[in-house]
């Protein structure tokens, strides 16, 4: 059974994973996943660092803490999984992992009348905010296409509850290994923030 998992982010992102619902359905043996990312905006004003920073606190997506995130994702997994009984075993017959990311990002109002240096300060942030938050989606669907690829797998089994525990385990220790790779992302993010958008800072300056 694939249970909600959640990581704090340093930007801000949640997993919601749906429950893996059983059938049993005679079809050919295959698993498949399917993957969108859907993009959404929240307003942003001011016109000095300060004030924009202040205006993500208050206008951003909020976690359970009340903070307002300058980005913050989402995902929807959906896994249904169909069995058959043949020649007195159970066979996985379909596996179909549907994943929907949905990304909410910050819209600046306020840049036409901002100073230079704030404006490159925003594509700066920007720029770091939405690599950062397609990155978590890129490294849940990595984790989903192993799990699909590891129920594919599975041999036929003397009967589906012991099919269903066996996937059930499959699922459990898949996202462990999803929440570790995700904690270790953003631990790295948190140590190299300020480097990157000093980076990005003076990179988007010399143009």
């Amino acid at each position: 059974m694939l249970k909600s998992i959640k990581f704090k982010s340093i930007y801000g992102l949640r997993f919601l994973a749906g429950l893996m619902t059983i059938f049993v359905l005679t079809m050919p043996a295959h698993a498949q996943t399917n993957f969108s990312t859907n993009y959404s905006t929240f307003n942003v004003g001011g016109t000095s660092v300060e004030q924009i920073w202040k205006s993500i606190q208050k206008n951003g997506p909020r976690s359970k803490l009340g903070i307002g995130h300058a980005g913050y994702t989402t995902f929807d997994l959906k896994s249904p999984v169909k069995f058959e009984t043949k020649n007195g075993k159970c066979h996985i017959s379909a596996a179909k992992f549907t994943m929907v990311s949905s990304i909410q990002l910050p819209k600046w109002i306020d840049q036409s009348i901002a100073p230079e240096s704030v404006r490159i300060f925003w594509k700066a942030l920007y720029t770091d905010v939405k690599r950062h938050e397609e990155d978590h989606v890129r490294i849940a669907e990595d984790a989903i296409t192993r799990l699909a690829n590891s129920v594919k797998s599975l041999k036929p089994q003397r009967n589906c509850d012991v099919m269903n525990r066996k996937i059930s385990r499959l699922a459990s220790a898949n996202r462990k290994q999803l929440n570790r790779a995700q904690n270790k992302f953003e631990r790295a993010e948190m140590r190299g923030q300020r480097k990157r958008i000093a980076d990005l800072i003076q990179a988007y300056s010399l143009n």
